[in-house]
């Protein structure tokens, strides 16, 4: 009987040895997953701040321009539109001086020519 015991608890001993190498391998691999599990969370973090950021100064620009600043793909394609507008409009408004000068010039001379002249 004795024997008997010795040879289960050496089994048992045996056993739990061999269980605690199982646990300490499995928690070996799993805690280097769980590092880069971090790391990868982290860098989305990081991610989501710097979207959130220029996010939020789009919004700012937008009110600040008058326009819709949802965060919408309808909002964005009207807000490109207006933009556009608004460039092609602007560039019409401010020609460079010379520019200005030739267009009076020449609206000048098309006048000049087609007055009649005093009978």
């Amino acid at each position: 009987m004795i024997v008997k015991h010795s040879i289960l608890r050496q089994n048992t001993n045996a056993l739990q040895e061999r269980a605690d190498i199982i646990k300490e391998v499995y928690l070996q691999a799993d805690g280097a997953g769980a590092e880069h599990l971090k790391a990868r969370i982290k860098e989305h973090k990081k991610n989501i701040a710097r979207v959130k950021s220029r996010a939020d100064g789009y919004k700012n620009l937008t009110r600040t321009m008058g326009m819709d600043p949802r965060l919408t793909e309808t909002a964005l394609w009207k807000n490109q539109q207006t933009a556009k507008y608004r460039l092609t409009e602007e560039k019409k408004r401010s020609k460079p001086p010379r520019l200005q000068y030739a267009a009076g010039f020449s609206n000048f001379q098309s006048n000049s020519f087609t007055e009649t002249q005093p009978a």
